[in-house]
């Protein structure tokens, strides 16, 4: 066979429909599972491309005529829920066109739907799971020529108009194993734009130190890395830094790690190899309340941290419970304390609309946000991804409102998104104002303005204030 031809897909995403109201202060990084993919290709010998098609801001129909021009013999294209309809509209359009190439889905949307996503026959192979070592043996097979499914695990696909599922591949074990995401295949960092209130500095690179969460929050969705918490060494975590700084010229990293700080022993571990490494460079990370102290909070702040985001999702111990969030009121407060003491910056998601959630609740939450010293809060509608625990009791009880994933998305725009759920005793309307309010409640207090203005040190700290007040402001 002539040399394969790899590309791999980040799909369309206007920003519209991203965020709505809220695109202003969308999130737009690198997807780092391609990134991870295209790195075990590459070490294998095998050539392959990125296309991130979000920020090249790449419709179907361009994207198409540049695989026409490619004709790649595999298209690996990854999916969340949010551009599911999207991948398939393209998908069904490749089949048409290109039809010596093999379609290959992966991401969270056919590891928690796969029955669903693959009965619409635009995808060769599903990838469930991890894929990093599936895509590896589909491409080696491929390209001798003797592609055998049956035989790869983790993989689904349809044979004889019947859907097969060969056995699950196992988690990777040892992290330290996986080259790191092959950064040089994306647009420069400065192409992309995380959220304003999320970065000191740009260009900012962000990295994933650990798979899976053993937590149980009925929302989350854990079907591609699983519930059991794998961790990479400290070393191999800051080599990567390392990489981001002196090869990408990241001038800050975010660890986006579900809870960065599940190991406590091992996030000290990492900030002491910074620290030893005498990098200096400002970072910030999402944790757990339950997952800090004090100490540990100071040591990462010596290392550079600048900032931790918390979920703290409610204000409401009984709502807390019911999301089996396994944290209290109390530890939320300390947390917030404890990251103020060691003069870091604080910032909060919260959740609106739980089941069980009432206007009482709502407002809890909001009182609660506004008591903390927290330096930023996010307010989202809850959305019932497929594949949690949340999403089947919701469906199971017939109050799944649609299932039109195009509107399944957090960041609502008041007067065009549908909510797939709202809690008894509450309508839509109040729902979505009540994101709205929480917005303006907690920014537009003076107290609040004033202590935001005084703690700007940089231009591009008045920047990043402008396009939030500008987002906040249109709600």
């Amino acid at each position: 066979m002539e040399k394969l031809k790899v590309v791999l897909i980040e799909p369309p995403l206007p920003i519209e429909k991203e965020a709505g109201s809220l695109k202003e202060v969308a999130n737009i990084l690198p997807s780092l599972n391609l990134g991870y993919l295209a790195a075990v290709l590459e070490k294998n010998g095998f050539n392959v491309e990125i296309i991130d098609a979000r920020v090249l801001n790449l419709n179907n129909v361009q994207l198409l005529e540049r695989l026409k021009q490619d004709k790649p013999n595999l298209i690996g294209i990854t999916s969340t829920v949010l551009t599911i309809n999207t991948v398939i509209e393209f998908c069904k359009s490749i089949k048409k066109e290109l039809k010596g190439s093999l379609v290959v889905i992966g991401g969270p949307h056919i590891s928690s739907t796969p029955k669903e996503t693959m009965k619409f026959g635009c995808f060769d192979i599903g990838v469930i799971g991890e894929g990093e070592y599936t895509l590896l043996e589909i491409v080696q097979q491929l390209s001798i020529g003797k592609l055998d499914l049956k035989k790869i695990r983790g993989i689904c696909y349809i044979k004889n108009k019947k859907l097969i599922f060969n056995e699950a591949r196992d988690y990777i074990k040892d992290l330290d194993e996986l080259p790191f995401p092959a950064r040089h295949l994306y647009p420069p960092l400065s192409e992309y734009h995380p959220v304003p209130a999320s970065y000191k500095k740009l260009p900012l690179a962000h990295m994933f130190t650990s798979r899976g969460c053993p937590h149980q929050c009925t929302f989350c969705d854990r079907t591609t890395f699983g519930k059991r918490f794998r961790a990479r060494s400290p070393k191999n975590v800051v080599d990567e830094i390392e990489e981001c700084l002196t090869k990408y010229h990241a001038k800050e990293i975010k660890f986006f790690d579900d809870a960065f700080t599940v190991d406590k022993k091992r996030t000290t571990e990492i900030c002491n190899e910074i620290i030893k490494r005498g990098l200096k460079f400002p970072w910030s990370c999402l944790t757990r309340v339950d997952n800090v102290s004090l100490e540990l909070l100071e040591k990462m702040k010596e290392a550079g941290c600048w900032q931790v985001s918390y979920g703290l999702e409610s204000g409401s111990q009984r709502i807390l419970d019911l999301m089996k969030k396994g944290i209290t009121i109390e530890q939320s407060r300390n947390a917030v304390n404890w990251a103020k003491k060691a003069k870091l910056n604080v910032r909060a998601f919260f959740i609106l609309g739980f089941p069980g959630e009432t206007l009482e609740t709502i407002n809890e939450t909001i009182r609660f946000a506004k008591e903390l010293r927290i330096d930023v809060a996010s307010f989202y509608t809850i959305t019932p991804y497929p594949g949690n625990e949340m999403f089947q009791m919701i469906k199971d009880e017939g109050k799944l409102r649609h299932m039109n994933y195009d509107d399944y998305v957090p960041l609502i725009d008041i007067n065009s998104t549908k909510l797939a759920y709202v809690p008894d005793g509450i309508t839509e309307e109040q729902l979505k104002r009540s994101v709205s309010r929480a917005y303006k409640e907690f920014f537009l207090r003076p107290s609040y303005i004033f202590r935001q203005i005084f703690s700007i040190r940089s231009l591009e700290d008045i920047k990043r204030y402008w396009k939030g007040f500008k987002a906040i402001i249109s709600t």
